[in-house]
């Protein structure tokens, strides 16, 4: 009876930590919104697609990364913005992001009517190229702009840089 009890917990716990993660489509006037009221926390934005070799690798980092400012209760916000289609949630990024059971920050699709629009809505100076990293004051401003694949230890580098300017 009781190993019935600990596997119905366990299933229970399982399957409520499988249905915290979901992926929203994003649209442009969403977007403009996070990255404009910062509520004194600085962002971490990092576009990315499951169809990216350097997106799947770096990605880790990133969980990881969130995790530890989240536990630190640091100003900084992470989303990822996914570059794939948004009828690819179920089939494509959300069985990659099973792989990640600890992710603490809010992942989108991007739901523009084009690209283009999605890639100028972020930054005028971004060629879409992804992974890409945007690192956002608190106010508001674009203070980083990293495109290709980057490790735990230069995100890092970077947030502490923006943090440390702050003060």
């Amino acid at each position: 009876m009781r190993s019935y009890i600990f596997i119905s917990l366990l299933c229970s716990t399982l399957m409520a930590q499988e249905s915290k993660l979901s992926v929203l489509p994003i649209k442009q006037e969403q977007l403009e919104e996070i990255i404009s009221h910062r509520n004194g926390n600085v962002l971490f934005l990092n576009v990315w697609a499951t169809w990216c070799t350097p997106c799947v690798e770096e990605f880790p980092d990133i969980v990881k990364l969130a995790d530890e400012y989240q536990r630190k209760n640091t100003a900084v916000e992470f989303i990822a913005v996914s570059a794939d289609y948004p009828d690819e949630i179920d089939s494509l990024i959300l069985p990659f992001l099973k792989k990640f059971p600890n992710i603490s920050f809010k992942v989108f699709v991007a739901d523009f009517n084009s690209m283009d629009e999605f890639i100028s809505s972020i930054d005028q100076e971004w060629t879409g190229a992804v992974p890409a990293t945007f690192l956002f004051s608190s106010e508001g401003k674009r203070t980083n702009l990293m495109i290709g694949q980057h490790s735990y230890d230069q995100f890092k580098t970077e947030i502490e840089k923006i943090l440390h300017s702050s003060k």
